[in-house]
Formats: C-alpha cells, structure tokens, sequence
C-alpha cells in the first residue's frame, strides 16, 4: 500500500463508508481515473490562487509519489521535474506562498481521494490529478 496509501487510510480508519462516498467510488470506476483526475483538479485549481502555490502543491505531491507503488514512483520520475526539486518538499517550512493555503488545497484534494477504498485507483486518480494541475499551470514536462 505504501506511505500514500496509508496515509489515507489512517485518515479515514475503520469507519463505515457513507452511500455518497459508495457512489463516488462507482463513478470513478465507471468514468476511469483520467477523467475523474481531470475533474478532481478542475475543483482543487478554483483553490489554488497562484501559480507559486500550484507549484508546491504539484512539488509535495510528486514528493509523496516518491514513497507509493511503481506506478507513482514512475510519475515522478517523468514529471519533468528534477528529483532535487521534489525530494523533501513535504519537509520544507519556508515557502514563497501561504502554507494555510496550500494547507487548505492539499485537506481539500484529500477528502476527495479518501472516498475510493481501493488503493490502486486512489493512486491513479491522485496522479491523473497532479498530472492536470501541472497541465493547466503549464508546470514540469508542461512548460
């Protein structure tokens, strides 16, 4: 499951999961983790309110893909990023921008992902989701 993953979970426990977060779930896997990436990041962007907090978010998010499955090691990998700039951003205090705000982005983007049980397609989504962020702020192999 990996760091990410269990992240996750730690959030959300044991609990029962609500109808709504069951339906969510359902449409993810009916319309595919693209697509929900894709409208995942339409809601987290009417967040971010720079293009500087885009890019720490897009930072700590390829940081904790460094710890996920293959898959999410891969993603950084090929972000267009160089690992320097990624490896220990969730660790860093001085950012150029508000960290309540990336905060609030980050709490935002992390209750949408915890309504998918299923630890592969949270990773997916998660990552279709950075994958857009960075293409709509034009950041990493988007620049």
């Amino acid at each position: 499951m990996g760091l990410f993953g269990s992240v996750f979970r730690s959030v959300i426990g044991n609990k029962k999961r609500s109808e709504a977060e069951i339906n969510f779930e359902k449409q993810v896997i009916k319309d595919g983790p693209e697509h929900a990436g894709k409208r995942i990041a339409e809601f987290v962007n009417e967040k971010i309110s720079s293009e500087s907090l885009a890019l720490q978010f897009v930072l700590e998010e390829l940081d904790a893909s460094r710890y996920g499955n293959e898959y999410a090691k891969k993603f950084a990998e090929k972000s267009g990023f160089s690992s320097n700039l990624y490896k220990g951003a969730m660790k860093r205090s001085r950012w150029e921008g508000d960290e309540d705000e990336l905060e609030h982005v980050q709490l935002f983007f992390r209750k949408m992902l915890v309504m998918i049980k299923d630890t592969k397609l949270m990773v997916q989504v998660s990552i279709a989701t950075v994958d857009e962020i960075m293409k709509i702020w034009s950041l990493g192999k988007y620049a």
